[in-house]
């Protein structure tokens, strides 16, 4: 009888140590997701924000710095090329800025500082919409100020300062995706052209020193308005047939370029060579093949004889 609890203890023992182990090779096991790469177009993308004008806005600038004598416009009027907008009193030409401002500061009669000048009407260089008209009649104005805009209202555009470095990836015909908070659709643009030459301007951190790229809206709805914000995303290459993996698969050690290939039961480093970087992902050039899975984050990838991809999902379809 004895004999028998012995045997039955030892068999006992021998199952539980059997299930311990199993369960701790299971427990061991990662288990991550795994992307299908198959054959795509790849897309390079810039992304930057502007506001809705209306399109083909030319300003009148002064050209001499003067007094305003007549206004015979407001904001908002519709007006054709050629129609007198504002009349002045020029001040020589030889009466510089500071002169002018001293003399306001000083409280002297600014008429007399006028003297010597003449009388100039300004007109809208195109028809359109007139904007931009802050000067009432009395007041000056300077040399090179703007003082005022006409725009077509039947189209729209807007108007992006571009960083110098992206600068050389812009071409004039390249497609825009454009989206604006207050419209629920995407709209399209086209780059119609592109600053001759850069300035800077204030932005988060410090200055960026940017050149002026105008998107002109080809979509036309009737919910949208100038001064919406608008988020332009500018696709400045795209080239079929390529091969992409996402960042997140990519590792590299001691100069070598590797991902993670679902094997028959666990994954397998692969060196893979690489190309040029997208807006979705990384090109290769060799060392997968179309159609293969590979893990989508390779950073989770602890021991590659204990992982397992269980979820496969298809990567730049």
């Amino acid at each position: 009888m004895k004999k028998y609890i012995v045997l039955i203890s030892f068999s006992a023992a021998l199952i539980l140590t059997i299930f311990a182990a199993g369960f701790t090779s299971v427990s061991s096991v990662r288990f991550v997701r795994g992307i299908s790469v198959n054959s795509t177009t790849a897309y390079s993308r810039l992304n930057y924000s502007g506001s809705v004008e209306y399109s083909g806005s030319v300003s009148c600038d002064a050209e001499s710095s003067g007094i305003i004598e007549v206004v015979f416009h407001k904001n908002g009027d519709i007006v054709e090329e050629g129609e007198p907008i504002l009349s002045v009193g020029e001040i020589a030409k030889d009466i510089s800025s500071s002169d002018i401002f001293s003399s306001l500061f000083s409280g002297d009669d600014f008429s007399a500082i006028a003297e010597g000048g003449s009388i100039k009407t300004y007109s809208a260089k195109k028809a359109g919409k007139l904007s931009g008209l802050e000067l009432a009649e009395g007041g000056f104005y300077i040399k090179g100020q703007t003082l005022f805009k006409t725009s077509d209202e039947s189209s729209y555009q807007v108007t992006l300062d571009v960083s110098e470095k992206d600068i050389p990836r812009i071409r004039k015909g390249q497609s825009a995706e454009i989206k604006c908070p207050a419209i629920a659709e995407t709209l399209h643009g086209t780059v119609e052209s592109i600053g001759n030459t850069a300035s800077q301007t204030s932005v988060s951190g410090g200055k960026l020193t940017a050149v002026k790229v105008v998107i002109k809206i080809d979509t036309l709805i009737p919910d949208i308005k100038t001064g919406y914000t608008a988020k332009c995303t500018i696709t400045t290459e795209t080239r079929p047939d390529t091969l992409l993996v996402p960042y997140t698969s990519l590792m590299e050690s001691k100069g070598e370029k590797y991902v993670y290939v679902r094997g028959r039961s666990c994954v397998e480093r692969r060196a893979v060579k690489t190309g040029d970087e997208f807006s979705d992902g990384i090109e290769i050039l060799s060392g997968i093949e179309n159609g293969e899975v590979i893990v989508y984050d390779a950073d989770s990838v602890k021991d590659p004889k204990k992982t397992i991809v269980n979820e496969v999902s298809a990567y730049a379809e």
